[in-house]
């Protein structure tokens, strides 16, 4: 296993308890739009798991380019290989 498929898992267990659903399954191209529980509030407290989880910050400048799922995994891998 690759670092984005562990990263990925990662993220989606991320997403399993911040949206308490535990059948959740992620996919590069999922947004806001597809989850009705990602509400602006919800994102935060998103960003706010995944900083945790991973011992990073996110930068302004990368959360404005924060689309899809596969936006955030991309940005994780980036920051996790410097």
């Amino acid at each position: 296993m690759d670092d984005y498929d562990v990263i990925r898992q990662r993220v989606e267990k991320v997403f399993r308890e911040v949206f308490r659903k535990p059948s959740l399954v992620l996919t590069p191209g999922l947004s806001a739009a597809d989850v009705p529980e990602w509400t602006s509030l919800q994102h935060v407290r998103l960003i706010a798991a995944l900083e945790k989880e991973f011992a990073l910050r996110f930068e302004f400048s990368e959360l404005v380019e924060i689309e899809t799922v596969g936006d955030i995994i991309r940005i994780i891998v980036q920051k996790s290989s410097v």
